[in-house]
């Protein structure tokens, strides 16, 4: 609490001093007191323990992990999913595209599965598989699913 209260001192006796002076002083004076007021945050942010901090919200943050990598998985699949759907000019809701062993810090996964489905069937799946290999995400496979 003191040390706001010699903040506030020296930022009001600056304020007082440079009173009816030119812009340039002014401005000088507002740089000093901005650094004064700013540097005892700067200790604080640095000190700043963020693996502490998640540990107290939930844990470890195990749970978080989970749902941040589950969140990268889906949109890693929807990725591939929307670009499958625009080189081959397919109804996206026509492929459905499953991961299994997929690795959230290299963006790959062990296998990709693409399933093509209505309409798409007719699409060249090897010419597919062959495009999904060349982005190197992964070893593709697509099949085909009848109805």
């Amino acid at each position: 609490m003191s040390g706001v209260f010699v903040i506030c001192l020296i930022f009001g006796a600056l304020r007082f001093l440079s009173y009816g002076n030119s812009s340039v002083e002014m401005f000088a004076v507002g740089v000093i007191t901005l650094s004064v007021i700013l540097s005892p945050l700067s200790g604080a942010i640095s000190d700043f323990d963020a693996e502490g901090w998640l540990e107290s919200l939930g844990g470890e943050g195990t749970e978080v992990d989970a749902e941040y990598t589950a969140a990268i998985e889906e949109a890693f699949a929807e990725g591939i999913r929307s670009a499958v759907a625009e080189e081959f000019s397919l109804d996206r809701e026509n492929i459905r595209v499953k991961l299994f062993g997929f690795n959230a810090a290299e963006m790959r996964a062990e296998k990709i599965t693409v399933n093509l489905s209505g309409a798409a069937v007719i699409a060249d799946y090897r010419a597919m598989e062959k495009y999904l290999n060349r982005l190197d995400i992964g070893e593709c496979n697509v099949s085909i699913e009848i109805r």
